[in-house]
């Protein structure tokens, strides 16, 4: 039986984990928190209200065998939804029927030149990585000066041509809302149109996917459960773990000094950024480190529900703070005496501190999601220092020299999750490490 150690119990570590113990490997999660999970959290409020650090909904990924381990310990507590009602802001406008970015929020004449130069973009090339010069190629000049790129700066809060054209996903940005719904059904015909398009209504173009949030608990529930279904298989979850280094001997890895204790291991599964792998195992890295923006989360209750039905808003605004806002109240569903959202916010920790809740409340009130005269019965504020990684293309492409120089330093680690550079999106990080550990 193979003696498998997983650094980092965030969620890509708990499904690694979860795959390799379906293979009946003994395997062991190091976290070095004092929970496992990251963001995947939640914490309980004095009015009863469950809130969310991070990461708010979890979705299908469309792939049978990856959804099977990932969702099959779901109690009975957690509601399922195939649509999710996003809305989105942009040029000061709430928009109720898409998380994407609205290019009608457009003044008339800055809308008419703007599809203009949309229909005569053509196909970007698969080589080309800025974001900048993505966004330019791909929807022209005036959205991405009065749109996208004002957006990105909010966001990642560094020059626009320094950010990957992977940046640009991880806000839902390869695609927008323009034209009229009969001339976007048109333009979708085609693939490229299609690409750069969403549909005018989150109720258009569903895939048909699940998507689950708790009744109770938030969505640390996730983690709870899925914690108790590995530790039922045999699995160590062990937190508090801080990795002090990494011994390789004959171009393997062969154990972990982890607080005095060494853990030996046939295998590794390393889940955190590689240029520490490298550090801790003695070895120069290539790759640079990635830089992140703070991230300030502000709660609020209220004795009466907020005034919209949808789970959550992106707010692309430039001259708003919030870049998402989560409405418990509908995620849930029940019938409460309170009524709860999140505001996220992304900025340095000096800027987040200075932003008070009543400014951020505010906010609310002048998108109408809050009555003017309301007032919450409770808020928080907390701030998560690096929460949010800064995708640059300097940082992508060192990545992929971080990680290739890994495969050819250690040939019995594999690198999953975010930090390994590959893939993003959440459901793309559990694919590739389904795929990469099933082999195993």
């Amino acid at each position: 039986m193979k003696n498998i150690c997983v650094v980092g119990g965030g969620i890509a570590g708990l499904f690694a984990a979860r795959v390799l113990a379906e293979k009946n490997y003994q395997v062991k999660v190091l976290e070095g928190a004092a929970e496992p999970g990251g963001l995947l959290r939640s914490f309980h409020g004095p009015h009863g209200q469950d809130f969310d650090y991070g990461t708010h909904v979890m979705r299908e990924t469309g792939h049978s065998e990856v959804d099977a381990l990932m969702f099959s310990h779901l109690s009975d507590e957690w509601r399922s939804f195939e649509i999710l009602k996003t809305g989105s802001v942009a040029g000061g406008q709430l928009y109720k029927h898409s998380a994407f970015i609205n290019g009608n929020s457009l003044s008339p004449e800055d809308r008419t030149k703007a599809e203009s130069e949309f229909l005569n973009c053509t196909p970007v090339k698969k080589e080309l990585d800025s974001a900048k010069d993505y966004v330019y190629q791909s929807y022209g000049p005036t959205y991405s000066e009065k749109l996208f790129l004002p957006a990105l700066a909010k966001f990642y809060g560094v020059p626009t041509e320094e950010l990957h054209k992977n940046a640009l996903r991880q806000f839902g940005m390869t695609r927008m809302v323009g034209f009229t719904s009969e001339k976007t059904h048109e333009l979708k015909k085609d693939s490229w149109g299609d690409e750069r398009l969403a549909f005018h209504s989150f109720e258009e173009g569903s895939a048909g996917l699940n998507n689950f949030y708790p009744r109770t608990g938030g969505i640390g529930r996730f983690i709870t459960e899925l914690r108790a279904d590995l530790e039922s298989r045999g699995v160590e979850v062990l937190c508090n773990q801080k990795i002090e280094s990494v011994q390789v001997k004959d171009g393997k890895v062969s154990s972990l000094q982890v607080g005095g204790q060494s853990f030996d291991l046939d295998h590794l599964v390393w889940t955190l950024p590689v240029p520490f792998l490298h550090k801790m195992a003695g070895q120069s890295s290539p790759a640079k480190e990635l830089k992140f923006r703070d991230v300030g989360l502000f709660y609020f209750t209220f004795e009466e529900p907020l005034t919209t039905d949808l789970y959550y808003i992106m707010n692309f605004d430039p001259d708003l703070h919030s870049f998402r806002i989560t409405f418990y109240q509908n995620l849930k569903a029940n019938n409460e005496k309170h009524f709860s959202c999140c505001v996220e916010v992304l900025g340095s920790g000096a800027d987040i501190e200075k932003l008070s809740s009543s400014e951020v409340l505010e906010e609310l009130k002048g998108l109408g999601l809050v009555k003017s005269e309301v007032l919450p019965v409770e808020e928080q504020k907390m701030t998560f220092p690096k929460g949010f990684p800064i995708m640059t293309k300097d940082f992508a492409k060192s990545s992929r020299e971080g990680y290739d120089e890994a495969m050819k330093l250690y040939s019995n680690v594999s690198l999953v999750g975010r930090s390994a550079g590959k893939v993003f999106f959440t459901n793309d990080v559990l694919i590739d490490t389904y795929e990469l550990l099933n082999s195993l």
